[in-house]
């Protein structure tokens, strides 16, 4: 039973750096200030989750403003997929 917990363990660790490769090269494709809010605001990278006022400060621009940049982010995101830049398991 130890075997299977240390194999499922690695696993996991080769599949979440995979991941993690993976969403880092997709979001090098998006605009730079599109992938940090994405970053911060989903908690990316070991970055705790931010909400979109406190990004908004960041930038001086509001919340709302972020969430538009956000959701922007996210159909750019969405089209590299459709597009096939990006590996499917990011939607």
């Amino acid at each position: 039973m130890e075997n299977g917990i240390e194999y499922n363990s690695y696993k996991r660790v080769i599949e979440e750096e995979h991941i993690n490769i993976n969403l880092e090269r997709a979001l090098n494709k998006l605009m730079s200030k599109e992938a940090y809010i994405l970053i911060k605001h989903c908690g990316l990278f070991g970055e705790r989750e931010h909400t979109l006022e406190e990004i908004g400060k960041e930038f001086s621009i509001t919340g709302s403003r972020v969430g538009q940049l956000k959701n922007r982010a996210m159909f750019n995101l969405e089209k590299l997929y459709k597009d096939r830049k990006i590996e499917s398991y990011f939607f």
